[in-house]
């Protein structure tokens, strides 16, 4: 999750989980969390997830104390498919091929009325918006080795939307970039799980317009940024009790953290806008933090068709102080998250819901210093159809 950015919760088994995921997924969802994981399920499956995050976030300018908050709700949802091929001689036991499409990356920051919303701080009662999704369309190949051994990998495109409404200066653009998932699940025992997810690093191009209207002037003209998604590691171990009745999962993630920004912007009737920079200039920023990290702790408790979910989780920031701003808030969050389902002989009902909370966070940004505070709650409802 690591800056509110990273939205590992694709799914209504996973967000009951608190995405500890890496040792665990066995359904249509491990696409995403390990697609090791299709190959570990002889049945083929259709899985639908639909639900919405409601972020609550408070800022306040520590120079002049003024302060705004950025709320809503956003929709979000997912699908996933596989159809498994069994074989009954050969060293592959299992070729299972799946398609998935979900947002894993996802930042909505919306200040209304507050002077919050601009990193220069030149003007006050603006509104600000910024928003950056990424949604990905995935098809995976998993491979059932032997009974302890399952591999999994799974080529994507990512299509990635800005907008940004800064006092006027409204950006939007879009862009798309191949990436890759892969992973390995290990059962040497009948009782235990271990698995490993490398999401590698993706830089998206993203091309579009911007225009500005206040009372500073007006025009418009092309925009062009490139994004740079982080390189993520999961490592998970998961141990079944009672006969397979109660599992217990733990994860640790890593995300190297480095992030390119680089805008260009070709406003050639645009001499200034109110401070914010030359709009006809390349403005290029390069953070490089140390790399950060999630610890993950997931339990499902199964009896009668039934299975509840809860888990908890913390992550760290991945933005450093002196980088961040009410545009790109980062925090150190805490998770706690249950969830449940209900098995219809081929169907299966879940539902999963998580709250995220932060502590007080002071940043110390040269242009903007400013005390941030977060929580928001994520909910998500789903159906599977096993065939």
């Amino acid at each position: 999750m690591a800056a509110g950015t990273y939205a590992p919760d694709v799914s209504s088994r996973g967000l009951g989980l608190v995405s500890a995921m890496a040792a665990f997924a066995d359904d249509a969802s491990a696409i995403f969390y390990n697609p090791a994981g299709i190959a570990m399920n002889d049945r083929s499956e259709f899985q639908l997830n639909m639900g919405l995050i409601s972020p609550k976030i408070k800022v306040t300018n520590t120079n002049n104390k003024t302060s705004g908050k950025s709320d809503g709700k956003n929709l979000m949802g997912s699908f996933f498919t596989t159809y498994s091929f069994n074989k009954s001689e050969g060293f592959l036991k299992r070729l299972t091929l799946g398609l998935g499409f979900y947002a894993p990356h996802a930042r909505s920051a919306d200040y209304n009325g507050s002077q919050v919303g601009l990193a220069k701080g030149v003007a006050s009662n603006v509104e600000h918006i910024s928003k950056i999704t990424k949604h990905d369309l995935s098809l995976a190949i998993g491979l059932d080795i032997t009974s302890w051994l399952h591999l999994g990998v799974a080529p994507l495109m990512s299509f990635v939307r800005v907008e940004d409404n800064i006092a006027g200066l409204r950006e939007k653009a879009n862009g798309s970039e191949v990436g890759l998932i892969s992973g390995l699940i290990l059962s040497p025992w009948e009782n235990l799980r271990i698995g490993v997810n490398y999401i590698f690093t993706q830089e998206v191009k993203i091309e579009g317009e911007g225009t500005l209207s206040n009372e500073l002037g007006s025009g418009s003209g092309d925009y062009e940024q490139r994004a740079r998604f982080p390189a993520i590691l999961n490592v998970g171990v998961s141990y079944a009790f009672f006969n397979q009745s109660f599992r217990v999962a733990l994860q640790y993630d890593r995300e190297w953290t480095e992030s390119l920004q680089e805008a260009k912007r070709n406003y050639t009737n645009i001499k200034d806008a109110g401070g914010l920079a030359p709009l006809s200039d390349p403005q290029i920023s390069l953070i490089k933090a140390g790399n950060t990290y999630s610890l993950r702790l997931g339990m499902e408790l199964s009896f009668n068709k039934n299975k509840i979910r809860s888990g908890l989780a913390y992550s760290e920031r991945a933005t450093p102080p002196e980088y961040t701003l009410p545009s790109k808030p980062d925090f150190d969050a805490k998770v706690a998250a249950i969830g449940y389902s209900k098995t219809f002989d081929k169907l299966e009902i879940h539902t999963g819901v998580n709250y995220t909370w932060t502590d007080r966070y002071d940043s110390d940004n040269l242009t903007f210093p400013a005390k941030y505070k977060a929580s928001f709650y994520q909910f998500l409802a789903g159906v599977s159809y096993l065939y």
